[in-house]
């Protein structure tokens, strides 16, 4: 059966990768990663355990559906379920023996058998995985919610002689009571999340969640656990300011290799951009399930529907194709950035061409960016500043390696936890020796003390403004140029992060700028850079024809 399995989940992931098998991007990411793990995760102290995968499935397909045709019937994984199974029980620190993934977050749309999947999950954790006095929780927005994973669970339960057995089951509750263990829904409100000693919470429907308080208090309720685990299951929702959609563009960056966080799973179906929702090709691409739990006729009969309604064909594509209603679409394609040149110029190249910069200041305590532009070489030469002292802080927080990228320079870190803006005009000072700089542009809803003093250094600073008026050109051509691979941007990892950050807004005549609001992260470094072209444009010596030939070139 371990066997069996194996070559179960191992052919869906090569399937995938190689093409065979239809897959939106992200899921093409997702067993990219497990391949790739497969051979080079040993180096990081993980192992797979094949057994310990084998005997997650095998228990879970023991298990009976509850629901519809197949009520009664051996519950029989798709592939993959399984590859998520697999990942879930299978990967484990060498040293300790603990599992290695501590959260999971699925996104996939309505009717691929996400609730059954939790709900298997659910009661494997309670049963079968050796902990002592379990306690899973099954979490929602609302009772009826939290009870949808809970009912499936209390179902599965009924069907099986062998599980009746062992498990009491109560109206809200289902125990065991010779090894203390406990499942039961939980809502937001509920005053029972204080005080838990949680080993599995299953949290449904994530998007409906206003806040991350539920997963919050799960998450610092298995403090007493070793192998606790979080298991999210949405299907896309309608505000891009959700905790869901953060948590969406956390997996993101992780399957993009943007960030790295090897306690975090991710498999997100959905429809990749560019695709056309009318094509059934398309459907089959995010719907892992298609044709098993979900039929195509079902589906063609809501895409009919769809097509002649507004608010069904936005229900559609929510639902059955996992797009979010008001998702503003990521502006730069990481394919097409990481296909630009990434060979660098040295500081001697750069010495005498003019530049403009762009200066970027940050909060309080963030990250600030100033990033010069050369017109005659295309050149975009960023720096990025960060107070110290709660760097630690965010990069625990939000899985970006700042500290690394301070140790190999790629961001100037000042003692403190506010931002230091004698550091940030030291180094201006020297890159103003070392380079022409032309002008600084700035926002002029930001300018501190720091800007005065720029001034009295000798630079020339000039107030640019964030509206559609100043921002859509400079946007515009920065997006060409990377669309076009015609970008040096010598792989500034800083940079890069930022590039896969940054949505963009778009007013009714087709303007376009870099949204802060909308984006998942810091996009400084992108905003000055925009902000620095947008200065050399303007410029006649920056219009020449070494630009038309050469293209944007970052260092």
């Amino acid at each position: 059966m371990v066997a069996a399995a194996k070559a179960s989940y191992c052919d869906y992931a090569e399937g995938v990768v190689d093409g065979r098998i239809r897959a939106c991007k992200a899921i093409v990411q997702a067993c990219q990663r497990f391949a790739r793990d497969l051979e080079t995760a040993g180096e990081r102290g993980l192992i797979f355990d094949e057994r310990a995968a084998g005997h997650a499935i095998t228990f879970i397909e023991l298990l009976k559906h509850s629901k519809g045709k197949w009520r009664g019937r051996p519950l029989m994984l798709s592939a993959w379920q399984r590859l998520v199974i697999a990942n879930l029980f299978g990967w484990r620190w060498k040293a300790t023996g603990c599992r290695r993934f501590k959260r999971a977050y699925i996104e996939i749309p309505r009717k691929n058998g996400k609730s059954t999947l939790a709900a298997a999950i659910a009661l494997y954790m309670l049963v079968a995985d050796g902990e002592g006095a379990p306690e899973i929780y099954t979490a929602a927005t609302g009772l009826e919610q939290a009870k949808i994973v809970f009912g499936e669970c209390k179902r599965m339960v009924l069907a099986s002689r062998a599980l009746r057995a062992r498990i009491t089951v109560y109206r809200q509750q289902l125990t065991i009571a010779n090894r203390d263990a406990l499942l039961m829904p939980l809502h937001s409100a509920s005053q029972n999340l204080d005080g838990l000693n949680m080993h599995c919470g299953i949290v449904d429907e994530y998007h409906e969640h206003k806040s991350s308080e539920t997963q919050d208090k799960l998450r610092t309720s298995t403090g007493a656990r070793d192998q606790a685990l979080i298991f999210i299951i949405t299907t896309a929702g309608k505000s891009i300011e959700s905790p869901c959609y953060r948590e969406r563009g956390e997996g993101l960056r992780v399957l993009e290799q943007t960030t790295v966080d090897d306690a975090l799973f991710v498999f997100i179906a959905c429809i990749d951009d560019g695709d056309d929702w009318t094509n059934e090709q398309t459907w089959w691409k995010c719907n892992p399930n298609l044709g098993v739990s979900r039929s195509l006729q079902n589906m063609r009969e809501d895409f009919a529907e769809a097509r002649n309604s507004a608010a069904k064909e936005a229900d559609f594509k929510r639902y059955f194709l996992d797009k979010w209603t008001n998702e503003e679409s990521r502006w730069l394609n990481l394919d097409h950035w990481r296909a630009c040149r990434t060979d660098t110029l040295s500081e001697d190249d750069l010495a005498a061409q003019t530049c403009f910069a762009g200066l970027d200041l940050s909060s309080i305590a963030d990250l600030t960016a100033l990033v010069l532009y050369f017109p005659g070489l295309r050149a975009v030469y960023p720096r990025f500043f960060m107070p110290r002292e709660n760097m630690l802080e965010r990069e625990r927080r939000d899985k970006v390696p700042f500290s690394r990228w301070v140790r190999e320079g790629w961001i100037l870190a000042s003692p403190g936890n506010m931002t230091d803006t004698d550091v940030i005009r030291a180094e201006a000072r020297r890159l103003g020796e070392r380079f022409k700089i032309r002008e600084i542009a700035f926002d002029r809803w930001n300018t501190l003390t720091l800007i005065p003093q720029l001034q009295s250094d000798g630079f020339t600073m000039v107030q640019f403004g964030q509206g559609f008026a100043s921002m859509s050109g400079p946007s515009k051509e920065f997006e060409r140029l990377v669309i076009s691979r015609r970008l040096w941007h010598g792989g500034n990892p800083v940079l890069q992060w930022m590039a896969s950050n940054v949505c963009v807004e778009t007013d009714g005549a087709e303007n376009i700028k870099p949204s802060k609001a909308a984006s998942f992260e810091r996009i400084d470094g992108i905003v000055a850079a925009v902000m620095a072209i947008g200065r050399a444009i303007v410029q006649p010596e920056a219009r020449g024809s070494v630009y038309e030939q050469r293209g944007v070139m970052t260092l």
